[in-house]
């Protein structure tokens, strides 16, 4: 696949809701990154797929999208 091609699994991720979890083929890279804290604080977490190889960030910050694909 090319590198800005993802596999079915990913494709569509980036319009999901903050609810929305990580396929099966996605693992995360690194340790969770947290941000304030009590009801103003949000985390982030960075995934990779393994299918595609496709790397996303999840935040839970109100003003991201809940889903980003890195571009690049």
């Amino acid at each position: 696949m090319a590198a800005s091609t993802v596999c079915e699994l990913c494709d569509g991720l980036e319009v999901k809701t903050a609810r929305a979890k990580p396929h099966d083929q996605m693992l995360p890279m690194e340790e969770k990154r947290v941000f304030g804290r009590g009801h103003r604080g949000y985390v982030e977490q960075d995934y990779r797929c393994v299918e595609c190889g496709a790397r996303f960030t999840f935040s839970t910050d109100k003003n991201n999208k809940p889903w980003t694909l890195w571009r690049g």
